[in-house]
């Protein structure tokens, strides 16, 4: 069975050469190793997108007549937490992320998303504005200024589950920067409806916020995945944003002698967030803050750096399949541990809500940041 996929279509050589490949990248992946499914490996799930653009079957002795876009199929594309580590494993960099999304907003248009995926975008209005009224409470409407060179962008994960670290956001870029600071907290990256499958929803939100943000100079965002998104991920759907934009690590990566050093309880180890590190290829400003504040490198993950490893919170997985977003946690958890354990620090709020639900002592980099300042 063969549709035309047009979103589908620039990936053509990316799923082409996923489908023949002799499968280098499979122990790289979060969701197959928690599941132990050669389906979910990223060749299964590439394969599965081959067949669904091509009409041509390439997982064992599936029927060319098997409608690859049936609700059965196609929720592997969502088995995916865009963590972008297949990737460090391909000789071809593939793009086995934006691929698999591409397929997800072709499967969700024809309605074959998976029912929790549809339900997370009905809900999108309202999880929106719970955002926005916890960022004026988290704030105060002083704050929300337009006009302002500098706007700080918090993400709707920080307001809503961790105000604390939204506040040090906040106060660590005004303290960084020379410039008068505004909030810009009034509307979504955009990035939710992506991983859902809602390509539109994607774009409209994307370029709301685009408009809204070009009234600055600088953003300077404290969630990884708003700022991969609105530095990259903007650019490949054709949405310009005239702000140069910056995670608040690189912020502080290039101010360290304002850091006051700080004494840590215990062994302090580091985690690369999946969207600073692969995504922004932001990997020394976090490190290097960290051993300005505690007079020391930071210790490290077994796999760090471009090998390290997903927490299991990002493209979607914690609402379409919980327990394997669970699992990879905990997998996180056991890594922390046989390494000495300690306190574990991230520059990204979902890693951090992730890791603490599994166990850790976990911080947000932001905090740190500010009570260092």
């Amino acid at each position: 069975m063969n549709v035309r996929l047009p979103l589908v279509e620039p990936f053509a050589r990316d799923h082409t050469y996923c489908t023949y490949c002799p499968k280098l990248c499979r122990d790289l992946c979060p969701v197959s190793t928690a599941q132990g499914r050669e389906t979910t490996t990223p060749w299964g799930k590439m394969s599965l997108l081959h067949h669904a653009a091509t009409g041509r079957p390439a997982l064992g002795d599936q029927s060319p007549d098997v409608d690859p876009l049936a609700p059965s199929y196609a929720a592997t594309f969502w088995a995916c937490t865009g963590c972008m580590r297949c990737k460090t494993g391909c000789e071809h960099d593939n793009e086995v992320a934006a691929a698999l999304g591409a397929g997800r907003a072709e499967a969700y248009t024809r309605g074959a998303a998976p029912a929790s995926a549809v339900a997370f975008v009905a809900r999108s209005a309202a999880r929106l504005e719970r955002s926005v009224s916890a960022a004026n409470e988290v704030f105060g409407a002083d704050a929300l200024d337009p006009s302002a060179p500098v706007a700080f962008f918090p993400g709707c994960t920080a307001v809503v589950t961790a105000p604390e670290d939204a506040r040090a956001g906040l106060f660590a870029t005004k303290a960084l920067c020379a410039r008068k600071v505004g909030v810009e907290a009034r509307g979504c990256c955009g990035l939710p409806w992506l991983f859902a499958g809602d390509h539109d929803g994607f774009v409209k939100a994307a370029r709301t916020n685009a408009t809204r943000l070009s009234r600055h100079e600088l953003v300077v965002a404290s969630d990884p995945g708003c700022a991969h998104a609105m530095r990259d991920i903007y650019r490949m759907h054709g949405i310009a944003l005239r702000a140069r934009v910056l995670h608040l690590t690189e912020l502080a990566g290039a101010e360290l002698a304002r850091l006051r050093r700080t004494t840590p309880d215990g062994p302090v180890r580091y985690h690369d967030a999946c969207h600073l590190g692969r995504g922004l290829g932001v990997y020394d400003a976090p490190r290097n803050v960290l051993a300005r504040l505690t007079g020391r490198a930071p210790e490290e993950m077994p796999h760090a750096r471009a090998r390290a490893e997903c927490t299991g919170g990002g493209g979607l997985l914690p609402i379409t399949d919980p327990r394997t977003a669970d699992d990879i946690a905990a997998e996180r958890m056991r890594d922390h541990a046989r390494a000495g354990a300690g306190t574990l620090v991230t520059g990204c709020p979902t890693a951090r809500r992730r890791l603490e639900r599994a166990g850790a002592t976990a911080v947000d980099l932001a905090g740190w940041i500010a009570r260092a300042l």
